[in-house]
């Protein structure tokens, strides 16, 4: 995280994805399947992407049901308590689909730096 976010910074970047396999907001996993173990990470990504002030974008598999959230924008919500950071609206969350969910679907991400947001995405279904 560290490198990345200084060279975006570097770069004058627009924005910054990161993907990884964990879903360290899996709400089902909230009583004891180890969430606690992400929050030392999570807490350097707050922070990274309070400083960088920009579209941060998390992309992420693991639990693989589709969805698109700010789990950090509200510190009092289901997703703001677990790893106890401050607010940070920029940070976007995409859980991307699992390859045995019903219809199978396919993200499409556009990046467009010209654009407030920068990050636009829909899925798309290839099989019903």
């Amino acid at each position: 995280l560290d490198r990345a976010f200084a060279q975006a910074e570097a770069d004058d970047a627009k924005a910054v994805v990161i993907g990884l396999q964990a879903d360290m907001w899996d709400l089902a996993q909230i009583n004891g399947d180890g969430l606690g173990g992400y929050t030392a990470f999570v807490q350097e990504l707050a922070k990274h992407a309070l400083r960088f002030g920009r579209p941060v974008l998390l992309l992420n598999g693991d639990s693989h049901l589709f969805a698109a959230d700010r789990p950090l924008a509200d510190p009092t919500s289901a997703t703001g308590v677990i790893h106890k950071t401050p607010a940070v609206a920029n940070l976007t969350r995409i859980t991307l689909q699992g390859s045995v969910n019903k219809p199978s679907e396919w993200l499409r991400l556009t990046i467009d730096p010209r654009s407030h947001d920068v990050f636009s995405w829909e899925n798309i279904v290839y099989l019903p």
